[in-house]
């Protein structure tokens, strides 16, 4: 895997999941450039209760500090 980028640096296209952390963080978090102007992050939640209560993005609490590229999926392997 790629090491991780600071978005004071680089930040990814808007509206691409990534792997975010911030700096304090203990885990990293699937998530999306939003808006680029105000540095707005959002992540997509899968769970039903997520379909229900408010819908699937969520904003991030803060913005990230880092970022990556998510890793490819496996191609074998998968059911």
């Amino acid at each position: 895997m790629k090491d991780w980028i600071p978005t004071k640096e680089k930040l990814p296209e808007q509206f691409v999941v990534v792997l975010t952390i911030h700096e304090d963080d203990l885990y990293p978090v699937p998530a999306y450039l939003y808006d680029t102007s105000e540095n707005i992050w959002m992540r997509r939640s899968e769970g039903p209760e997520d379909k229900i209560i408010g819908g699937g993005h969520k904003l991030l609490s803060r913005a990230p500090t880092h970022w990556m590229p998510l890793p490819k999926h496996p191609k074998e392997g998968i059911t």
